[in-house]
């Protein structure tokens, strides 16, 4: 399926809020942990270095500036049965300060899914600001 990608034209830093529709999965240590809730960092990380592989890019970890202002999430834990087990999570919404690639690359994430297990239903977000 062919996406077409986002456009807006303003450079600079922008104040968005990422509403997860379904439960984030974001992963760190070879896939054995969950981020329960989520950080500046492991967004940026997520961002940055995974979304663009996704879509063949290479854009560098000091292109995305993002830093989480507020924090209004929960944990959320999902059994999906069989040999997939249980899938964990965070819902609820964040508020975040992010440069025009970081706001670029989110709103992709918006199409694709943020985080793992998307090709699931995971992941889904909605940027608005």
């Amino acid at each position: 399926m062919r996406f077409t990608a986002p456009e807006f034209g303003t450079r600079g830093r922008r104040q968005l809020r990422i509403d997860a529709l379904t439960p984030v999965c974001i992963r760190k240590d070879a896939s054995l942990v969950t981020h329960l809730f989520p950080t500046g960092r492991n967004l940026t990380s997520t961002i940055a270095s995974w979304l663009p592989r996704r879509f063949g890019l290479d854009i560098g970890d000091d292109d995305v500036r993002l830093e989480l202002d507020e924090r209004h999430t929960q944990p959320e834990h999902v059994q999906l049965g069989g040999k997939f087990g249980r899938v964990s999570g965070w819902t609820g919404h964040v508020i975040v300060t992010t440069n025009a690639v970081g706001h670029w690359l989110l709103k992709c994430a918006e199409v694709v899914g943020l985080g793992g297990r998307a090709a699931f239903g995971f992941g889904r977000i909605k940027v608005t600001g």
